[in-house]
């Protein structure tokens, strides 16, 4: 096991340096500083986070990873879990994945080097086991939010995907016309629940099949593809699920392009409900999640789980925020 001593020695410093290079202290010059980091990364060295916590000492940060920061649902999310932090006298360090468990991965581990207190993760990974075992290595409380991937035994704070998604199908069969959903290629456990309450309202009322076009991420940029690939095959009016609320903007503005009118000619649904995107001209319809909320309960939670034993985070606790209609123009 590689310790503070053999990063010491290999970039010819103390053990005090290595500390404050750890640390991020100011009072290391830049080419020490860039010595000891060539040395942990060479090494593989990892700080233990569990020795500055047996010391009982709490550095007042808390971390958070999302999956799109460019994504409105992230910037909401961010001011509610900073509204409540900022007032309990915690700083917020933000990263961003972009849906890469890779990167995710990189995030955390660093914020765990740096001595966060917790961490609020939108997962990236559908591997629950992931998190618990990173949470029990690192001695850090973790609070999914938005997703909860399976096999997860730690808090998570979620919006009401399945039933949300089941009123929105009943919607949709209110229009009497083929539906098209849009689904994830590679699927998390909320366009999974989305997609699976689209599909039980359709059931219960014995309506027609439930056409899919897959998508590669939940952005715009796909959602425009998307709905050119329906366009392509599309002979009569459409109700179409676009999962989430950037994507059914993509969506829109492929059919718009085409000089489709809706929701005449297709009747597109989101789900989120984004205040950013909603400007009163054209608004998508969606099932709105109040994503601030959201966040500030994701933020009390984790300050609940900081001040508790690590016994006490493994419980698989998890908050369900009800969500609801905002009708708009497209549908």
């Amino acid at each position: 096991m590689v310790t503070i001593n053999d990063v010491a020695q290999a970039s010819r410093v103390s053990k005090s340096t290595v500390s404050l290079v750890i640390n991020d202290s100011r009072s290391v010059s830049g080419e020490t500083r860039r010595r000891v980091l060539a040395a942990i990364e060479t090494l593989g060295y990892k700080p233990n986070p569990n020795a500055r916590k047996l010391k009982g000492a709490k550095s007042r940060t808390v971390g958070i990873v999302v999956t799109h920061l460019e994504n409105p649902f992230s910037a909401e999310l961010l001011a509610g879990v900073e509204r409540v932090l900022e007032h309990a006298g915690y700083t917020l360090f933000a990263g961003n994945s972009r849906d890469e468990i890779a990167k995710e991965r990189m995030y955390l581990e660093r914020m765990a080097v740096s001595g966060v207190d917790g961490v609020i993760v939108i997962p990236a990974s559908e591997d629950g086991e992931y998190y618990n075992a990173f949470a029990r290595e690192h001695n850090i409380p973790l609070v999914m939010a938005s997703r909860a991937p399976s096999g997860l035994r730690l808090p998570a704070v979620l919006p009401d995907n399945f039933q949300g998604a089941y009123r929105i199908g009943r919607k949709m069969i209110g229009f009497k016309r083929p539906c098209v959903a849009l689904e994830a290629e590679k699927p998390n456990d909320t366009s999974t629940l989305r997609l699976a309450g689209i599909r039980q309202a359709l059931a219960e009322a014995e309506y027609g099949p439930l056409t899919t076009v897959r998508v590669p991420d939940f952005t715009t940029q796909a959602g425009f593809a998307a709905g050119e690939k329906i366009l392509a095959s599309m002979t009569e009016p459409l109700t179409i699920f676009a999962i989430n609320d950037m994507l059914a903007l993509g969506v829109v503005k492929a059919l718009s392009l085409h000089k489709k009118s809706i929701p005449r000619d297709a009747a597109v649904f989101g789900f989120d409900g984004l205040e950013a995107l909603r400007n009163g001209i054209f608004d998508i319809t969606s099932m709105h999640i109040p994503v601030a909320e959201l966040g500030s309960r994701a933020a009390r939670l984790l300050l609940e789980k900081i001040s508790e034993p690590a016994s006490a985070w493994f419980g698989g606790e998890k908050i369900t925020i009800p969500v609801e209609l905002l009708l708009g123009h497209s549908a």
